[in-house]
């Protein structure tokens, strides 16, 4: 059986869709390939300051003598931080082939953060992905905006939703009208625009819940303890599957998101989305069906994406398949 090595900064105590890309990519893998990993967990490390669920690698010169134990026949190189860079130099010194993938809008993010120009960290990450054989992306959009800035070997390497967790069956609420409320679910950091959804009018008969956990949780429930909010903190499992289910409407409010696998969450689930124009979510909502793309939150979106067909927003999920994705990440593997 084939050996793949899928070099990561990530690791199990993240909650992001880098994660379960990955899981759910390699899960599938395993079928067909010996996939190894090579982690933060395998080497010291350090919490990131403000994110200590992001561990920063330090004797990652290491990585040589653990890539050659493993003796892998692909590799994948999955982000772009302390662990993918010595892996990505590591190869480069040896000649070895590699793929790539780009997950997350990092120039955009530094910048938000930070107030980093773009110009400034965007030539890193193209000197990241030079030499990949094949840089996989979520969508059209990513693809156009990195080839205006000159990277190449782009693929598109869509993503999936299981549809077993993620479905109407898990709605309690039928037809009875219980609690009603817009949903978000999210990592809680600044860059996810989630002042945008606590800031949300709702009618008056709804409130919003919030799940998830992050860095910026404590200040937005400081920030909006007057406001109709619920924060429910991470959930996962079936306690997820049925947040979902018994919501009405879900909000998706990142402007930056490469992605955005909460929004078919949602759409598998039965349950109508709102996203923002001119982002990531336009190849995923198909507007007036599983949802619309506003240009900003209010009474009037939610009312409209409340008229929406649930069963036709679910049957949208039909769409995402984690088997057409891995099957894209099979086919773009290049022997090391």
């Amino acid at each position: 059986m084939k050996k793949i090595l899928i070099i990561t900064d990530t690791t199990d105590k993240q909650t992001n869709g880098v994660v379960r890309t990955l899981k759910t990519t390699v899960n599938l893998l395993c079928k067909d390939f010996d996939v190894h990993w090579i982690t933060p967990d395998h080497f010291k490390t350090i919490a990131l300051p403000v994110y200590k669920e992001i561990d920063i690698s330090l004797n990652i010169y290491a990585i040589g003598g653990k890539l050659e134990n493993i003796d892998p026949d692909y590799i994948h190189i999955a982000t772009e931080g302390p662990v993918g860079l010595a892996g990505k130099l590591y190869c480069d010194k040896k000649g070895y082939n590699y793929t790539t993938s780009y997950h997350s809008k990092f120039p955009e993010f530094l910048y938000d953060m930070f107030s980093i120009p773009v110009k400034l960290t965007y030539p890193y990450f193209k000197w990241f992905h030079a030499k990949s054989k094949a840089v996989l992306i979520p969508t059209e959009q990513i693809k156009s905006q990195l080839e205006s800035k000159g990277f190449k070997n782009l693929i598109i390497w869509c993503r999936g939703v299981d549809t077993n967790t993620f479905n109407p069956t898990h709605r309690f609420r039928g037809t009875t009208p219980l609690i009603k409320y817009i949903l978000c679910v999210s990592r809680v950091s600044k860059e996810k625009g989630l002042d945008d959804f606590c800031q949300i009018s709702v009618p008056d008969e709804y409130y919003k819940v919030l799940v998830g956990d992050g860095p910026y949780l404590e200040e937005l429930k400081n920030k909006y303890h007057a406001e109709k909010i619920e924060f429910l903190g991470k959930k996962t499992g079936t306690a997820l599957s049925q947040i979902y289910a018994d919501a009405d409407v879900f909000i998706f409010p990142s402007k930056t998101d490469t992605f955005g696998l909460t929004q078919l969450e949602s759409i598998a689930s039965g349950v109508p989305v709102l996203a923002y124009k001119d982002t990531a979510s336009s190849e995923i909502i198909n507007d007036g069906i599983s949802g619309w793309l506003v240009d900003t939150f209010n009474i009037d979106a939610i009312m409209k994406a409340l008229t929406l067909d649930r069963n036709n927003v679910s049957k949208e999920a039909d769409k995402w398949s984690w088997e057409t994705c891995t099957e894209v990440f099979k086919n773009n593997l290049v022997l090391k």
